[in-house]
């Protein structure tokens, strides 16, 4: 976290998944990242790096997943996604 004179700034990741491909959802990486980066502006996160992949949610091996689970936790930073089944 970083201080200032008027405001605490959060370190956080962005993760952004839809379930199928890049075709059959094509803006909907676009609408996840733009709300995401809404809420992180209005909350005061810094958003320091971001994982966006297709995959289904019903997968045990999502790579860009478990790289934003490792880069949070090796970076003490918060993981900010649109909804929660984003990252089940």
């Amino acid at each position: 976290m970083v201080y200032n004179d008027y405001m605490i700034t959060k370190r956080a990741i962005l993760y952004v998944r839809a379930s199928t491909s890049e075709v059959r959802q094509s803006n909907s990486h676009d609408i996840q990242l733009r709300a995401i980066n809404e809420f992180a502006e209005r909350h005061n996160y810094e958003i320091v790096n971001r994982f966006q992949e297709y995959a289904s949610g019903t997968l045990d091996e999502r790579p860009k997943f478990n790289a934003a689970l490792q880069y949070a936790e090796e970076n003490d930073c918060f993981i900010i996604s649109y909804r929660v089944d984003r990252l089940s």
